[in-house]
């Protein structure tokens, strides 16, 4: 069997990556010529799933082989100090700077090679305008190459789809994700964008802000933690 083709939804932790990975999902699973092609889930664990001749693989950081390796990658990203407090209000911490530069360190190899990147707040805000990003990006880069052409998406009901998943959702699960979606127990903590300044230790956070400067500069974001345009979600979007 010829080895199969690989997609990427690749994002930083807590950055709506589980999100972004099942509206692509959902998309593919919504073409006909693609539905019973693919398999899908949590790269690690690869060797359990069925044998297709294409792979969506989520995955958080960098990893070089499988960058080299996949067709399409998407990827996801926030306010690094939003990212660090929504990890440690899930998993437990204290936050620490290594979270800090490893989220970055890993953000500018993945903005190296990714079709499109998708800017958490914009998420936020319009989250039926990101589907259409994603499917355009994926028929575009992906399905046209193959052959195969598409309609435009139902961007209401793969919202109202989404927006519904959750650990708790009809379908296999381990004790730590469902196996279909992804989502963890009490996956979504917060999501407002800011939240930091109620988790994070003040000293840590303006310790971030000022290693990283330079970071939330290039990104769009002002130095109070506030996203102020969006200009780094269109520059990859039709890349």
């Amino acid at each position: 069997m010829k080895s199969p083709v690989v997609i990427l939804s690749a994002g930083m932790p807590r950055s709506a990556s589980t999100w972004m990975y099942n509206v692509v999902r959902s998309l593919l699973g919504a073409c006909p010529d693609m539905s019973s092609r693919y398999s899908a889930g949590w790269f690690q664990d690869l060797a359990m799933m069925a044998r297709n001749p294409y792979l969506l693989l989520k995955l958080h950081f960098y990893q070089a082989q499988l960058a080299t390796y996949a067709s399409l990658i998407f990827y996801s990203y926030r306010d690094l100090r939003d990212a660090m407090a929504s990890q440690q209000a899930r998993f437990g911490g204290p936050a620490e700077m290594a979270w800090a530069d490893l989220y970055v360190q890993s953000h500018e190899q993945w903005m190296q090679c990714a079709a499109y990147a998708m800017k958490y707040e914009n998420m936020l805000t319009d989250k039926h305008g990101i589907v259409e990003n994603l499917a355009h990006v994926l028929a575009s880069r992906f399905l046209a190459p193959l052959g195969i052409v598409t309609s435009s998406p139902d961007t209401d009901a793969i919202v109202h789809e989404v927006g519904k998943m959750s650990y708790d959702s009809p379908g296999p699960k381990n004790p730590l994700y469902h196996e279909v979606n992804l989502f963890h127990r009490r996956h979504i903590i917060n999501g407002r964008a800011g939240s930091w300044r109620q988790v994070l230790d003040p000293g840590l956070a303006a310790a971030v802000a000022d290693k990283y400067r330079w970071w939330f500069d290039k990104y769009g974001y002002d130095i109070d933690g506030e996203c102020s345009d969006s200009r780094s979600v269109s520059r990859l979007t039709l890349a």
